[in-house]
Formats: structure tokens, C-alpha cells, sequence
């Protein structure tokens, strides 16, 4: 059976940076959900918030995770083994921070990724995460001649509009990522490849 692991969290958690480490480790492919969505649309993500609206967003996302279950339980035995080993990993998935938040059911999907694999939470305060987001904005700007602001919520999250929204939205969101099957505190780790590491080690056990 396909198996899969599930990188939650808010935006500036670094899921888009642990993925491909954590996938080298285990010598699987590994993909991000902003990416495989702005590519089907053939858009960017402010594009497709600015041209089609949030809705069409989520569906697609609601869309991608349906497709990773029917992959994932086509060939499933009647009984899934609750035995997740890392040799049988067959892909990390680096998800958008709304990707089970902002789903029709949000308990729902987070439970139906939770039967195909593991979802980590990959925890950080919010301030420290707000800071984030605004450093990647401003390189996005440096690179592209906007200003910084602009950058952070127009060019590359269009949900980063301004802090109070965006702390907001972090303790709205955050109750569903504490259900995860593991919680990453992200500051206590010096390296990708420690986190990595201490992934892998629980998936050495047996799913409760």
C-alpha cells in the first residue's frame, strides 16, 4: 500500500524545506502541494486567489488529497496495517497551511491522510513564524524590484497580509495541527537533517 507523510503546520514552519531532506533520508520523492496545485492551474498562488478566489484553491486541494487516497488504498488490504516502517514511505508531502484547516470537514481530512500515513506537525511560536514570512518577502521583493511589503502578501502568500490577520488566523488553525500523529517543537532542533532523524525514528513504531 502507498504510504505517505504529511508535513503540517503554518506558513514559515519550514515544511518546504524539511521535505526534500526528509525524503532523501528516506530515499523516496517527495512534492508540495502549493507547487502541485499552482501547477495544474498554471498560475502562481496570489494568481490563483486574485483570479479564481480561495474556494477554487481549496477544492483543488480537497481534489489533491482524494487522489492520494484512491492511489493509496486501490491495492489496500480490507484491514490497514497500523505498522508504518520507513522503507515502505512512498512519498513526503510538504501541504499548504490550510490544506486540512480550510477543508469542508477539517477533522475529516486530517483523519483520512492520517489512515494512508503519518502527519508531523511542525510546531513554531507564531511571532517567530511572522518573522519568517516577512524575510521571505522581502527577498522576493529584492528579487522581483517590488517592496517588501507587497511581496509578502501579494507575490508570495497571499494570506500574509498584515500581522494581526495572520497571528489570528495561527491560534484559529493551530488546534487541528496539535492532533497530529507528531509534534515537531522546530526551535529545540539545530538541523533539517536532526528533525529528519527523529521522524524517522517514530515511524519506527507501531501506529496507534
Amino acid at each position: 500500500m502507498t504510504r505517505f507523510i504529511f508535513l503540517i503546520g503554518y506558513m514559515g514552519c519550514g515544511k518546504s524545506t524539511l521535505a526534500p531532506v526528509l525524503a532523501q533520508h528516506l530515499n523516496c520523492p517527495w512534492q508540495d502541494t502549493d507547487d502541485e496545485i499552482a501547477h495544474r492551474f498554471g498560475l502562481t498562488i496570489p494568481e490563483i486567489f486574485n483570479q479564481h478566489g480561495e474556494s477554487a484553491f481549496r477544492a483543488a486541494e480537497a481534489k489533491f488529497l482524494a487522489q492520494l487516497m484512491e492511489t493509496a488504498l486501490q491495492d489496500a488490504p480490507a484491514e490497514l496495517d497500523p505498522h508504518l516502517q520507513p522503507q515502505l514511505i512512498d512519498r513526503v508531502i510538504a501541504t499548504g497551511g490550510g490544506f486540512f484547516t480550510q477543508a469542508k470537514d477539517p477533522a475529516a481530512a486530517l483523519a483520512s491522510a492520517k489512515k494512508i500515513g503519518y502527519c508531523v506537525y511542525l510546531k513554531a511560536p507564531a511571532p517567530t513564524l511572522w518573522q519568517r514570512v516577512q524575510a521571505s518577502g522581502q527577498q522576493a521583493g529584492l528579487k522581483t524590484g517590488q517592496n517588501a511589503g507587497k511581496a509578502i502578501g501579494i507575490t508570495q502568500r497571499p494570506l500574509a497580509l498584515d500581522e494581526q490577520t495572520f497571528l489570528s488566523r495561527f491560534r484559529t488553525r493551530e488546534p487541528l495541527y496539535l492532533q497530529a500523529d507528531l509534534i515537531i517543537e522546530t526551535p529545540t532542533f539545530s538541523a533539517p537533517d536532526d528533525m529528519a532523524t527523529c521522524i524517522i525514528n517514530f515511524c519506527k513504531q507501531p501506529k496507534a
